[in-house]
C-alpha cells in the first residue's frame, strides 16, 4: 500500500527517486533538479513579504542544438515588473556562456520557459565539450528587479557529455528499514537496497557504527553479534556514486536487550474502552465506575498530564494512578494510562523544569507542546517510561500505556521552528516505542498515530506525501515488539484520514498487528457529505470494526452537545455555506451499541 501511494505520487508529479522533494518547490527555495539531483542549491526560507520571488524549477541542456532551457516560477506574492525582462544566465564550470530572457510581467504563482537567446550577438548556442561539467542556470542574475528573496535564484547540477549522447548524472537511491532491537548473543544483519540509474559503481559508508558490528563498504551490509546490552544511536548509512553528494538512510538506533520482548503481551483485553480525564477517577468514584462497567466497557483510557507523574526532575509519583488502578481492579475493569505531553489550551502538561521556551512551544490550538525532538526532552520522557514500567507493569489492572498523537500541532508556516526535523522525529518515535516496550514487558504499548508534520531535513523539504510513508516505516520497525497501532478519530468521510492514515490499518492488520481507534468528539458529530444525518454510533462502530479491523475502540465520554459558538467554528472549519446542524450524538447514544456488540475483533 505504501509503495502504491508513493508510486502514485511519483507519477502525478513526474518524479522518481530523490527528486520527490521537487514537489514542494513552491514551499522552499531548495532548488532540486528534475530527473536526478547532483548538486542542490538552497538559500533561505521563502519570505512571506509582498513582492516577486523567481526561482528555477527545472533546467536542461540540449546537446543536439547546444541550447539551454529553464523553467522559471514566480513563487512570490506579487507579479514581476511589467517593464522588466526576466533573464536567465547560463554558466558552464563557473563561466558565463550564454543567456535568454522573456518579457515581464510574470504573475505570482505562474511559470514560464526561458530558452537561449538566438538573436543576440552576445548569446546564442554554446557547445559543451566532452567530459563532466557543472552547469548552472541563474535567473535574474543581473538583478533587474527587487525580490523578496535574492538568495534562491541559482540551479546547479552535473552533466556528462560523451560523443553524441548527453546524460545527466543521477544520484543513487538507498532504502531499507533496519531492525532496531536485537537480543544479546543473537546475530544481527541488515543490508540496504541501493541502485544507480547511470550504472555507476556505488560505495557505502557508515557513521556511528556499533562497536560490535562490521560494515561492508561494497554492499552497505552491517553485521555482528552483540554480547552486552546497550544502545547505539545516530547510526547513518550512506551511498555515493563518486559523482554526486552521498545520500543516506534516515539515522537509526539499535537497542541490544537481554532478551526480546514477547510478540504478544501477557495482557490482552480487547473491546470497548471509555476515554476520560484522570480527574474523573479521583476521589474513589465507585458508583461512577460501576455504571461504566454496567455500560459494557472493558476498561478506561485515562488522560494524565506528564506533570502528574513527575514534579521535580527524577521525582516520580504514582500514588494517584495506583488508587485508580486499585479501584478499577476491584470492579474488574482495565486501565490504559494516556500521558499527555501537550495541552490544547491553558497550562502546560510537562513538568515545571521543562516548561521553558527551550523545551516547549505554543501550538496551533493555543496550548503548550513539548518539543519532543529536543534530545533532553526525549531523554526525560524515556526516563519516565522506564521508571513507570518498574513501578506499574505488574499491576493486574494495567492494560497498557500510550502518549499523545504523532501530530505535534506545529503552527502553520513554522515547520522549521523550533528545530523540527521529520526524519529525526520518525526515529525518535521508534526509539520511544522501543523503550516503552522494554519497560512494560507484561503490558501493552499503544501507538497513537495519525500524521507526521512535514518539514526540513538537511535543507531538503519533506512533504506530507513523504512523511506519510514514515508511518508505515515506524509500524514495520515496531511490529516485532507487539506494539498496538491506532489513532484518534473514526471519521469515514475525512479525506485526510481516508487517504493518508487509514490504509495502514489494512496493511498492518494483514501483518498480524493489533489495532485500535478512538471515537473522539468529532465522531459523534460526523456528517454525511457535510449534510444530515449524522453518522450514528453504530455506523461509527461498524466502520471501525469492518474497515479499520480494530480490536479496541476508545469512546470519548462526551456528555454534552456543541454550543452555538462551537457550531459556528465547525461551520468555518468545514467550509459549510449553512450553519452546522444540531442533533449530534453523545456518550449515552453509544452505550446501546457497546452493550449489543461487546466483542469487536478479538483475534
Amino acid at each position: 500500500m505504501r509503495r502504491t501511494l508513493l508510486a502514485l505520487f511519483a507519477i502525478t508529479m513526474g518524479l522518481t527517486g530523490p527528486s520527490f522533494a521537487q514537489a514542494q518547490l513552491s514551499s522552499t527555495n531548495c532548488l532540486l533538479p528534475s530527473g536526478g539531483v547532483n548538486i542542490v542549491t538552497c538559500g533561505q526560507n521563502v519570505s512571506s513579504a509582498l513582492g516577486p520571488d523567481v526561482v528555477i524549477t527545472s533546467f536542461n541542456y540540449n546537446q543536439t542544438n547546444h541550447t539551454f532551457t529553464a523553467v522559471v516560477k514566480n513563487q512570490g506574492t506579487l507579479a514581476t515588473p511589467a517593464n522588466k525582462v526576466i533573464g536567465v544566465g547560463y554558466f558552464v564550470d563557473g563561466q558565463h556562456r550564454t543567456w535568454g530572457n522573456v518579457n515581464g510581467p510574470l504573475a505570482a504563482g505562474a511559470s514560464v520557459t526561458v530558452g537561449t537567446d538566438l538573436d543576440d550577438l552576445n548569446s546564442g548556442p554554446y557547445t559543451i565539450p566532452n567530459g563532466t561539467h557543472t552547469i548552472k542556470a541563474w535567473v535574474d542574475d543581473v538583478n533587474r528587479f527587487v525580490e523578496t528573496n535574492e538568495s534562491n535564484n541559482q540551479f546547479t547540477k552535473l552533466i556528462s557529455i560523451s560523443g553524441e549522447a548527453s546524460t545527466v548524472n543521477v544520484q543513487p537511491t538507498i532504502s531499507g528499514n533496519p531492525t532496531t532491537i536485537v537480543a544479546k548473543n543473537t546475530p544481527y544483519s541488515f543490508t540496504p537496497s541501493a541502485s544507480d540509474t547511470n550504472g555507476d559503481t556505488l560505495t557505502f559508508a557508515i557513521q556511528n557504527k556499533p562497536a560490535w558490528a562490521t560494515f561492508n563498504t561494497s554492499t552497505g551490509r552491517i553485521t555482528g553479534t552483540p554480547t552486552v546490552t546497550g544502545t547505539s544511536s545516530n547510526i547513518e548509512i550512506s551511498v555515493t556514486d563518486g559523482l554526486s553528494t552521498a545520500v543516506s538512510l534516515p539515522v537509526f538506533t539499535i537497542v541490544v536487550t537481554s532478551s526480546l520482548p514477547p510478540a504478544t503481551s501477557l495482557k490482552y483485553n480487547p473491546g470497548h474502552y471509555v476515554t476520560l480525564s484522570a480527574s474523573q477517577l479521583d476521589g474513589n468514584p465507585v458508583s461512577f465506575v460501576e455504571t461504566l462497567k454496567s455500560n459494557g466497557v472493558k476498561g478506561i483510557v485515562a488522560r494524565y498530564p506528564w506533570s502528574s507523574f513527575e514534579g521535580a526532575k527524577d521525582e516520580y509519583k504514582y500514588t494517584r494512578v495506583n488508587s485508580h488502578l486499585n479501584l478499577l481492579n476491584s470492579k474488574g475493569l482495565k486501565l490504559i494510562i494516556f500521558i499527555d505531553d501537550k495541552s490544547f489550551s491553558g497550562a502546560a502538561a510537562v513538568p515545571s523544569y521543562l516548561n521553558t521556551p527551550t523545551y516547549t512551544f505554543v501550538n496551533k490550538t493555543g496550548g503548550i507542546s513539548a518539543t519532543r525532538w529536543n534530545p533532553y526532552v526525549a531523554e526525560r520522557f524515556k526516563a519516565l517510561w522506564k521508571d513507570m514500567g518498574e513501578n506499574l507493569d505488574n499491576h493486574p489492572a494495567l492494560e497498557g500505556v500510550v502518549y499523545s498523537e504523532t501530530a505535534v500541532s506545529i503552527p502553520s508556516g513554522t515547520n522549521t521552528t523550533p528545530s523540527y526535523d521529520p526524519v529525526k522525529y520518525k526515529q525518535l518515535i521508534i526509539d520511544t516505542l522501543t523503550v516503552q516496550s522494554n519497560a512494560f514487558p507484561k503490558s501493552n504499548v499503544f501507538w497513537m498515530m495519525n500524521f507526521i508534520n512535514n518539514g526540513y531535513h538537511n535543507g531538503v523539504f519533506y512533504s506530507n506525501a513523504k512523511t506519510d510513508v514514515f508511518l508505515g516505516d515506524i509500524a514495520d520497525a515496531v511490529l516485532p515488539l507487539g506494539v498496538i497501532m491506532g489513532g484518534p478519530d473514526i471519521l469515514p468521510e475525512s479525506a485526510s484520514l481516508v487517504n493518508r492514515t487509514y490504509p495502514y490499518y489494512t496493511e498492518f492488520n494483514n501483518k498480524g498487528m493489533k489495532l485500535f481507534c478512538s471515537a473522539q468528539n468529532d465522531s459523534f458529530r460526523h456528517l454525511h457529505n457535510l449534510q444530515l444525518p449524522f453518522y450514528t454510533p453504530l455506523q461509527i462502530h461498524n466502520f471501525a470494526k469492518n474497515e479499520l479491523h480494530v480490536n479496541y475502540i476508545w469512546w470519548n465520554h462526551k456528555t454534552w452537545v456543541s454550543s452555538a459558538a462551537d457550531r459556528l467554528k465547525l461551520q468555518e472549519k468545514l467550509g459549510m455555506s449553512t450553519p452546522f446542524p444540531t442533533g449530534e450524538y453523545k456518550w449515552s447514544d453509544a452505550v446501546p451499541v457497546i452493550k449489543n456488540n461487546p466483542v469487536i475483533n478479538a483475534n
